[in-house]
């Protein structure tokens, strides 16, 4: 029997996107008005090496961007952005799903907890799933209520 899709959704994580945006914008406008008589002859190279760091930041940007939670008959999976950094768990191993909030020290992003491991883009709103093994897993989600309600609906059906 062929898994069957009961849920997808993906949030954007503004968060994120901002987070990566301020600084990269700072240094686009500060670094090309930099004072070359303070600098000395360091400013043009100044003045380009500031690219690489603004690449880097806006590729992890675009790999954390959003995070799509896809519910099927047999399987939860939770992937960032286009889908590179992914993460599948099998329905059939969740013992519960239950709602929960996350708060800033948590943060966002992938976050390995003691008890848990996080994925969230933006926002405080969140599923706890716990599985048969006591592992946890937290999801961020602006739809955390529905989410809860499907996980617990493909976790009736095993």
């Amino acid at each position: 029997m062929s898994a069957r899709e009961l849920y997808r959704h993906r949030q954007v994580g503004w968060t994120m996107i901002l987070s990566a945006a301020v600084p990269v914008l700072v240094l686009a406008f500060l670094l090309p008005h930099a004072n070359p008589r303070a600098v000395g002859s360091a400013t043009a190279l100044i003045q380009h090496v500031w690219v690489v760091p603004a690449i880097v930041v806006g590729l992890v940007a675009l790999l954390f961007s959003s995070l799509r939670v896809t519910v099927t008959t047999e399987t939860l999976e939770v992937s960032f952005g286009p889908g590179l950094v992914r993460k599948r768990f099998l329905i059939a191993d969740i013992e519960k799903a239950e709602i929960t909030r996350t708060n800033v020290a948590t943060g966002w992003g992938i976050r390995m907890r003691r008890d848990a491991t996080v994925y969230n883009v933006s926002g405080f709103d969140a599923v706890l799933v716990t599985f048969k093994a006591r592992r946890s897993i937290i999801i961020g989600s602006d739809d955390a209520s529905h989410l809860k309600h499907v996980i617990e609906g493909a976790c009736a059906r095993r």
